[in-house]
This record gives structure tokens, sequence and C-alpha cells, in this order.
């Protein structure tokens, strides 16, 4: 069972979509068994627009968009969905009416989620990222936001031109985007206690931010003026412990939290943790404070409560 604590790994990509967000039209992507498309301003997860697909009542209408893809190379395709709730849905790559991976399925509920899709390509050619309905009449509109398609066995975290950290390889919004190793800003999302072997047991901190009131008192009559609230960044603590299978093991799994943790001296970026116990995922920009200056240790095991300092306080929500 993987921990709630995941952090994003900083990682270079390429998206090979070249309009992923629509902020300029729908140009790259068609309709297919008589689904239209149109820009759209209705809740976009990125930028100002999304792509609105109205399906006809053929059981298989949505649409698609297509990349080169080269022989032998594992390719994973992501995309931000929001289906009508209780339709089903798939998402494929394919070469014409071929199948060439295998489906995802899912079913709409009204939100915002993630799918992603995974391939090895069998040929130089031509592949169609295809989202469709899944054998269904209905042809309630679905939205499509953040199309990625990289060279990975998996996805990483967003990214086109107008995101943080990227640039556009060409014209904006009309070219594919690429994200340098070195912002923290993107890259997979790794769980802390299935990839870096640590078991947060007892996390302080992490509800509301502290805050400081300011007040003046009145002069003759009793009491004071409430001036202003000021909440502070966050200080907050994983208590928890690294596991080792031996002291070597151990050694090397707390070498390599660390390596992601430790301050950033080239860019001076912050970390980006989430956590996925609540309804939603959550996510904040946090430094490393200490902690792992090397604690305790029972047997193969180190006890350490790792400190993180976040100048915004708010948790974010995020769509995964």
């Amino acid at each position: 069972m993987a921990g709630l604590w995941d952090i994003v790994v900083p990682e270079a990509t390429t998206n090979m979509v070249t309009n992923p967000s629509f902020e300029t039209g729908t140009t790259g992507w068609l309709g297919l068994n008589g689904g239209t498309l149109a820009r759209s301003t209705d809740d976009p997860l990125f930028g100002q627009h999304n792509l609105k697909v109205t399906p006809s009542a053929n059981v298989y209408g949505g649409t698609y968009s297509w990349f080169s893809a080269t022989n032998t190379v594992t390719y994973t395709c992501s995309i931000y969905f929001k289906g009508a709730v209780g339709i089903p849905y798939k998402l494929y790559l394919g070469n014409g009416s071929t199948h060439n991976s295998t489906d995802t399925t899912f079913t709409g509920d009204g939100a915002w989620h993630r799918y992603k899709v995974t391939y090895t390509a069998e040929a130089t050619e031509t592949l169609l990222i295809v989202i469709i309905k899944n054998n269904s009449a209905n042809t309630a509109v679905f939205y499509l936001d953040g199309g990625q398609v990289e060279a990975k066995a998996y996805a990483t975290t967003y990214c086109d031109g107008d995101q943080f950290g990227c640039s556009w390889d060409g014209v904006h919004h009309a070219s594919i985007s690429t994200r340098k190793v070195s912002p923290r800003a993107g890259g997979p999302i790794s769980n802390l206690q299935d990839d870096y072997h640590f078991y947060c047991l007892h996390p302080t901190g992490i509800g509301a931010p502290p805050v400081t009131n300011y007040y003046t008192d009145y002069a003759l009559l009793v009491g004071a003026l409430h001036e202003h609230t000021k909440i502070h960044g966050r200080l907050f603590i994983l208590n928890g412990l690294i596991k080792g299978t031996s002291l070597e093991s151990l050694h090397t799994r707390r070498a390599a939290l660390y390596n992601v943790l430790r301050p950033d001296q080239v860019s001076d970026q912050p970390v980006l943790i989430q956590y996925t116990g609540g309804a939603k995922t959550v996510q904040i920009a946090a430094y490393y404070d200490g902690g792992m200056e090397m604690g305790m240790v029972e047997g193969f095991v180190e006890r350490l409560g790792i400190r993180f300092y976040a100048p915004d306080p708010e948790w974010l929500e995020i769509t995964t």
C-alpha cells in the first residue's frame, strides 16, 4: 500500500503534442465519427481554454490527434479529461482503426482527471491519440486539456511552453515543448514510502498555518482595536522512519531521499510535496529545512523528522 506523501522529482521531458491546451484554437485535433470540436473557456485547467468535444450519437464518437512515433521507442500519452456523469470513455494509441495500445477505460463523473496510456512503437509511423465514448450513444459534451506525449515509459507532470521551467520549441501553442532537468517544477511523481522507503508516521504542522494578530490598545476605553491578522509561512515536519534491509541499504536509501530534497544550489527552487490522504490531492512548495543530519538508528531503521518551510503556507488542490 502506497503512503500518503508524494514528491515531484525533477526531470527533463519533451511534450510532442503541438497544441496541448487549445489556447489559440483546435488545430491538430479532429472530430471522430461525427464529433465536433470547439475551443472553450469552460473550467480550463491550463491557460484560459480547453477543448470542448460534442460527440455524435455514434457509440464511438469523439476526437483524435497524432504524433510521429519511432520504432521500438516507448511512449506515454496523458490527457486531462472531464466527462459527462456515468458515460463510459476510452483512450488509446492507434493507427487508423487499429488499437495499437491497450485501451485505458474510464467513466465520466463531471470532474477533471488525468488518464494515461503507454505503448512501445512497433514501426516508425504516425500514431493517433484517440479519446472516444466507449459504446455509448449519449451526445453529452466532454472536455480535454493538457494533452501530452512523452518518449518515456511513464508520465511526468504536464509541460507546455507556458509552464514554469518549460519552453516552446517554435511557435507558441503550435510546436512541441521542452522542460529542462534543472527546474523543480516538473517531473515524475514518486511516493515517499514506496520509492524512498520513508514511512511518515506522525506529520506535524500540516493543518492550519500559524498566524499573528496585531492589536492597538485603546488609550482610555477597555480593550483594543484589531488591526490585522498576519498569516505566516509554514514550518512542518514529516516525522517517521527510513527502513533498510542492511546498514548499507539504509545509507543508500537515505542518500537517495536527501538527493531529491536537498537545497537546489542552481535555481534555489522549492520541492513540490503532495498529500493524498484527503478528498482531493493537495500540493505545497516547500524548502528542505533539516532533519536528515543522521538520527537514531535501531538495527537498519532510522527515526527522523524531516523539516520543511513553505513561504506560501497554502495547500493547493491539484488534479491527478
